[in-house]
């Protein structure tokens, strides 16, 4: 079950996110947060930062400056990781896989020692640059192509995602303000 956090709010519990994030030279307003469950385990609150003036799922995983900050409230082994990844991946008819690949396996490097409790990942997408993952304040990598882009924020964010839910409770733009 997922749910949204914070209405009105930048905080929720010892996890605070800014109103405003730095996409590239691009200041990006906080659209909402929201909160990931498995099961009975609570994984991570997100937040995403996209422009007021984008609408609809096609238009957010387009040419437009956007950013998802996770802070992780447990560990997650890497495999977990990667199989859910790929499961959505997978799952998505919008996308090819096959030329995507050796993008993909650059970014699940990060995924080496697993997640850690208390760990901040954030995922920027500045067009033409590409998506850049930083991993507790360090620039892990950045992947070129907006196909990347599209395919790799619609973990979350697609018509075909982890959790319509989550991704829902993200979108949505009344909640935050």
């Amino acid at each position: 079950m997922t749910g949204t956090i914070g209405q009105l709010k930048e905080c929720k519990s010892s996890f605070c996110f800014s109103k405003t994030a730095l996409v590239g030279k691009d200041e990006i307003p906080l659209r909402n947060l929201a909160r990931k469950d498995y099961l009975f385990f609570k994984l991570y609150f997100a937040a995403l930062y996209l422009e007021d003036k984008i609408d609809g799922i096609e238009q957010l995983l387009g040419e437009v400056p956007k950013k998802l900050v996770f802070r992780y409230l447990r560990n997650i082994d890497e495999a977990d990781v990667i199989k859910a990844a790929d499961e959505v991946l997978k799952q998505n008819p919008a996308i090819s896989l096959a030329p995507l690949q050796s993008r993909i396996d650059e970014i699940n490097k990060a995924y080496a020692n697993g997640i850690k409790e208390g760990d901040v990942f954030e995922l920027d997408y500045i067009p033409s640059v590409g998506t850049m993952l930083t991993i507790n304040g360090q620039v892990f990598c950045t992947v070129s192509g907006s196909d990347f882009a599209k395919a790799y924020f619609g973990i979350w964010l697609s018509k075909y995602p982890l959790s319509e839910d989550f991704r829902d409770a993200l979108i949505v733009k009344e909640l935050v303000r």
